[in-house]
Protein backbone atom coordinates (compact mmCIF):
# COMPACT_ATOMS: atom_id res chain seq x y z
CA UNK A 1 0.00 0.00 0.00
CA UNK A 2 1.97 3.09 -1.30
CA UNK A 3 -0.89 5.65 -1.46
CA UNK A 4 -0.47 8.50 0.77
CA UNK A 5 -4.62 9.16 1.47
CA UNK A 6 -4.68 5.19 2.36
CA UNK A 7 -2.20 6.07 5.19
CA UNK A 8 -3.67 9.13 6.37
CA UNK A 9 -6.90 7.03 6.95
CA UNK A 10 -5.11 3.93 8.34
CA UNK A 11 -2.94 6.19 10.88
CA UNK A 12 -6.23 8.40 11.52
CA UNK A 13 -8.28 4.86 12.66
CA UNK A 14 -5.42 3.23 14.39
CA UNK A 15 -4.47 6.23 16.34
CA UNK A 16 -8.56 5.90 17.44
CA UNK A 17 -8.00 2.80 18.90
CA UNK A 18 -8.75 0.50 15.91
CA UNK A 19 -7.96 -2.16 13.65
CA UNK A 20 -7.53 -1.60 10.62
CA UNK A 21 -7.81 -4.36 8.00
CA UNK A 22 -6.83 -3.59 4.40
CA UNK A 23 -9.01 -5.37 2.09
CA UNK A 24 -6.79 -6.78 -0.88
CA UNK A 25 -8.60 -6.43 -4.33
CA UNK A 26 -7.39 -8.59 -6.61
CA UNK A 27 -8.58 -8.13 -10.32
CA UNK A 28 -7.71 -11.39 -12.47
CA UNK A 29 -6.42 -10.70 -15.54
CA UNK A 30 -9.30 -9.82 -17.87
CA UNK A 31 -11.62 -8.60 -15.94
CA UNK A 32 -12.99 -4.48 -14.77
CA UNK A 33 -11.13 -3.16 -11.44
CA UNK A 34 -14.06 -2.34 -9.25
CA UNK A 35 -13.19 0.10 -6.52
CA UNK A 36 -15.28 -1.24 -3.87
CA UNK A 37 -14.07 -1.20 -0.14
CA UNK A 38 -10.42 -0.05 1.33
CA UNK A 39 -10.44 -0.46 4.98
CA UNK A 40 -12.28 -2.93 7.42
CA UNK A 41 -11.81 -1.60 10.88
CA UNK A 42 -12.75 -2.73 14.63
CA UNK A 43 -13.15 -0.45 17.49
CA UNK A 44 -10.74 -2.14 20.32
CA UNK A 45 -12.26 0.42 22.65
CA UNK A 46 -15.84 -1.64 23.28
CA UNK A 47 -16.76 -0.03 26.01
CA UNK A 48 -18.54 3.40 24.03
CA UNK A 49 -21.89 3.76 25.00
CA UNK A 50 -22.49 6.74 23.72
CA UNK A 51 -25.21 7.07 20.51
CA UNK A 52 -23.29 8.02 17.42
CA UNK A 53 -25.76 10.52 15.93
CA UNK A 54 -23.50 12.68 13.30
CA UNK A 55 -23.74 12.22 9.74
CA UNK A 56 -20.52 13.52 9.08
CA UNK A 57 -17.68 12.42 11.77
CA UNK A 58 -14.79 14.34 12.91
CA UNK A 59 -11.31 12.64 15.32
CA UNK A 60 -13.84 12.28 18.37
CA UNK A 61 -17.73 11.09 16.82
CA UNK A 62 -15.08 8.15 15.05
CA UNK A 63 -14.24 6.55 18.29
CA UNK A 64 -17.59 5.93 18.47
CA UNK A 65 -17.89 3.73 15.73
CA UNK A 66 -17.28 -0.16 16.87
CA UNK A 67 -17.23 -1.70 13.24
CA UNK A 68 -17.35 0.04 9.53
CA UNK A 69 -16.02 -0.65 5.80
CA UNK A 70 -14.22 2.37 4.90
CA UNK A 71 -14.10 3.70 1.08
CA UNK A 72 -11.47 6.46 0.51
CA UNK A 73 -12.67 9.04 -2.21
CA UNK A 74 -9.78 11.75 -2.07
CA UNK A 75 -10.67 14.06 -5.11
CA UNK A 76 -8.70 16.81 -3.36
CA UNK A 77 -9.79 19.13 -6.02
CA UNK A 78 -13.08 18.75 -5.87
CA UNK A 79 -15.91 18.66 -3.73
CA UNK A 80 -19.11 16.04 -2.99
CA UNK A 81 -21.79 18.28 -4.60
CA UNK A 82 -24.86 16.42 -5.63
CA UNK A 83 -24.44 16.51 -9.33
CA UNK A 84 -20.97 14.71 -8.60
CA UNK A 85 -22.95 11.94 -6.30
CA UNK A 86 -25.35 11.71 -8.82
CA UNK A 87 -23.03 11.15 -11.57
CA UNK A 88 -20.55 8.52 -10.55
CA UNK A 89 -22.29 5.43 -10.62
CA UNK A 90 -18.98 3.74 -8.94
CA UNK A 91 -19.32 5.90 -5.49
CA UNK A 92 -20.88 3.61 -3.43
CA UNK A 93 -19.72 0.39 -5.55
CA UNK A 94 -18.39 -0.52 -1.48
CA UNK A 95 -21.81 -1.14 -0.47
CA UNK A 96 -22.82 -3.57 -2.96
CA UNK A 97 -24.42 -6.69 -1.76
CA UNK A 98 -21.16 -8.61 -2.58
CA UNK A 99 -19.32 -6.22 -0.13
CA UNK A 100 -21.59 -6.13 2.18
CA UNK A 101 -21.42 -10.14 2.42
CA UNK A 102 -17.37 -10.32 2.60
CA UNK A 103 -17.50 -7.46 5.33
CA UNK A 104 -19.90 -9.68 7.23
CA UNK A 105 -17.78 -12.45 6.83
CA UNK A 106 -14.63 -10.40 7.48
CA UNK A 107 -16.10 -8.61 10.75
CA UNK A 108 -18.15 -11.37 11.89
CA UNK A 109 -21.01 -9.31 12.36
CA UNK A 110 -23.78 -7.47 10.21
CA UNK A 111 -23.48 -4.73 12.56
CA UNK A 112 -21.32 -2.25 10.80
CA UNK A 113 -21.27 1.12 9.98
CA UNK A 114 -20.51 2.19 6.17
CA UNK A 115 -18.06 5.21 6.10
CA UNK A 116 -17.32 7.25 3.00
CA UNK A 117 -13.79 8.98 3.57
CA UNK A 118 -13.88 12.18 1.14
CA UNK A 119 -11.89 15.20 0.11
CA UNK A 120 -15.06 17.72 1.43
CA UNK A 121 -18.75 18.63 1.08
CA UNK A 122 -20.02 21.71 -0.77
CA UNK A 123 -19.54 25.25 1.79
CA UNK A 124 -23.26 26.40 0.34
CA UNK A 125 -25.55 25.38 3.61
CA UNK A 126 -28.18 23.75 0.98
CA UNK A 127 -25.87 21.73 -1.71
CA UNK A 128 -24.33 20.26 1.78
CA UNK A 129 -27.37 19.14 3.16
CA UNK A 130 -28.44 18.11 -0.76
CA UNK A 131 -25.29 15.70 -1.13
CA UNK A 132 -25.41 14.84 2.74
CA UNK A 133 -29.23 13.92 1.93
CA UNK A 134 -27.88 11.87 -1.37
CA UNK A 135 -25.28 9.57 0.46
CA UNK A 136 -27.70 8.87 3.12
CA UNK A 137 -30.39 7.86 0.44
CA UNK A 138 -27.61 5.72 -1.38
CA UNK A 139 -26.72 4.11 1.97
CA UNK A 140 -23.65 5.61 3.65
CA UNK A 141 -23.90 6.03 7.41
CA UNK A 142 -21.28 8.42 7.52
CA UNK A 143 -18.74 10.98 6.23
CA UNK A 144 -15.51 12.02 7.12
CA UNK A 145 -13.73 14.42 5.81
CA UNK A 146 -9.72 14.88 4.88
CA UNK A 147 -10.06 18.30 6.10
CA UNK A 148 -11.46 17.03 9.34
CA UNK A 149 -9.23 13.91 9.38
CA UNK A 150 -5.91 15.88 8.86
CA UNK A 151 -6.60 18.50 11.77
CA UNK A 152 -7.40 15.88 14.43
CA UNK A 153 -3.77 13.90 12.99
CA UNK A 154 -2.21 17.32 13.29
CA UNK A 155 -3.94 17.83 17.12
CA UNK A 156 -3.26 14.69 18.31
CA UNK A 157 0.97 13.96 17.16
CA UNK A 158 2.95 14.61 19.75
CA UNK A 159 5.93 16.92 18.04
CA UNK A 160 8.53 15.63 20.70
CA UNK A 161 7.85 11.60 19.90
CA UNK A 162 9.28 9.97 16.98
CA UNK A 163 6.93 7.81 14.89
CA UNK A 164 7.19 4.29 13.23
CA UNK A 165 5.63 5.57 10.15
CA UNK A 166 7.02 8.60 7.09
CA UNK A 167 3.45 10.16 7.13
CA UNK A 168 3.26 10.54 10.88
CA UNK A 169 7.05 11.82 11.16
CA UNK A 170 6.92 14.05 8.63
CA UNK A 171 3.49 15.61 9.92
CA UNK A 172 5.48 15.59 13.52
CA UNK A 173 8.60 17.48 12.11
CA UNK A 174 6.29 19.97 10.28
CA UNK A 175 4.47 20.34 13.72
CA UNK A 176 7.97 20.69 15.64
CA UNK A 177 8.83 23.55 13.58
CA UNK A 178 5.73 25.04 14.01
CA UNK A 179 5.14 25.19 10.43
CA UNK A 180 1.12 24.60 11.80
CA UNK A 181 -0.13 27.20 13.49
CA UNK A 182 -2.90 27.80 15.67
CA UNK A 183 -4.85 29.76 13.05
CA UNK A 184 -4.35 27.02 10.27
CA UNK A 185 -5.71 24.20 12.26
CA UNK A 186 -9.02 25.93 12.83
CA UNK A 187 -9.16 26.27 8.62
CA UNK A 188 -9.44 22.54 9.27
CA UNK A 189 -12.39 22.42 12.04
CA UNK A 190 -15.85 23.07 9.49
Amino acid sequence: MGNINEFLVREFFEISGFIVKANLKFVPKGKTSRRGVDFFVVNLNTNQTKELTEFVLDGESAKLVHNAIIRIEPWHTDKFYPSVIQKDEGLIDFLSSENLKEAQKTLKTADFKKILVISNLPTNKDMRDKSEKLLKAKGVDHLITFPAMLAWLIENIKSNKNYYNDTLELLRILKHYKLFKKPQLELFKK
